[in-house]
């Protein structure tokens, strides 16, 4: 009898033995691949908002070489363009989100908002990335012409579904805060995951209430923000115009304000810059 009991536990032991070595396995595998995805993926990541002011100065002088000069100085992954022209005259119809984008080596996506003439004004995402998908909404105010547009971009980065959106008023954004609620919806109809990154052009200090809103769902990236925070005018600046916002997938590692001279030559604008990291787990 003992020596039965005697199998019967060695039996016992023999199982938890082999529980633990899969056990073991398993945790390695995990963490091998955890580890081995962090090596070879790429996750952290440089964001641009730039208004290029349809590539003219306060000169009046056509700056498109310069502006895609200082963006290629930041090394972006990702860039947001604001008040792009693409064949309009007074920009001699360059089409110029095409220009920039091979100059950076990016893929793009143009959102039209306004016809001029021939052509169009509106705004664009760049990125380095190939572009999944991408869809532009607009809105209009009471008066039925184009108030705002929403350009939503879907990337994979790092093999996460990552959702890009820009949102860009034409006017006054203080005008259309009761249909702020309206494009968070379409917002969040259209995708929203921790893995979100948000820019818009607002005409709007920080401390309006459409700024707090978007805090309310996402994390306003110039918290980190070192040095001052002004980016217009491109000259002895004084208001807020930029704003990035991530979602919970990302940690905002910066951001700043691109300063440099050829920026106060280049527009009227001065870009934000700011770098994220992507959370893995």
């Amino acid at each position: 009898m003992p020596r039965k009991g005697n199998i019967f536990v060695k039996i016992v032991l023999f199982a938890i033995f082999i529980g633990v070595l899969f056990a073991g396995y398993f945790v390695y595998r995990y963490n091998f691949g955890y580890k081995l995805q962090k090596l070879v993926y790429k996750y952290d990541y440089v964001v641009v908002s730039y208004n290029m002011g349809h590539g003219i100065n306060f000169e009046g002088y056509y700056t498109i070489v310069s502006i895609a000069r200082l963006l290629r100085a930041l090394s972006p992954d990702i860039v947001f363009l604001y008040d792009v022209d693409v064949g309009v005259e007074r920009s001699f119809g360059d089409d110029q989100v095409r220009k920039i984008a091979a100059g950076l080596g990016m893929e793009y996506t143009f959102g039209k908002l306004e016809k001029i003439g021939k052509g169009w004004n509106g705004f664009a995402v760049l990125t380095k990335y190939p572009i999944v998908f991408s869809e532009l909404k607009l809105e209009r105010g009471i008066d039925g012409e184009i108030a705002a547009g929403i350009l939503h971009v879907i990337l994979r980065l790092n093999n996460k579904r990552t959702h890009i959106y820009s949102v860009y008023f034409k006017k006054d954004s203080s005008a259309f805060e009761t249909s702020f609620r309206e494009l968070m919806d379409l917002v969040v109809k259209r995708g929203v995951s921790k893995y979100t990154i948000i820019a818009s052009d607002f005409y709007v200090e920080p401390s309006q209430k459409i700024i707090d809103d978007f805090k309310y769902y996402f994390r306003n990236t110039s918290v980190k923000c070192a040095g001052e925070c002004y980016n217009y005018p491109s000259v002895e600046p004084t208001m807020i115009l930029d704003y990035i916002f991530v979602g919970e997938g990302f940690d905002v590692l910066s951001h700043r304000v691109f300063d440099a001279d050829i920026c106060k030559s280049a527009g009227r604008y001065l870009p934000v810059v700011c770098r994220l990291k992507m959370k893995l787990k």
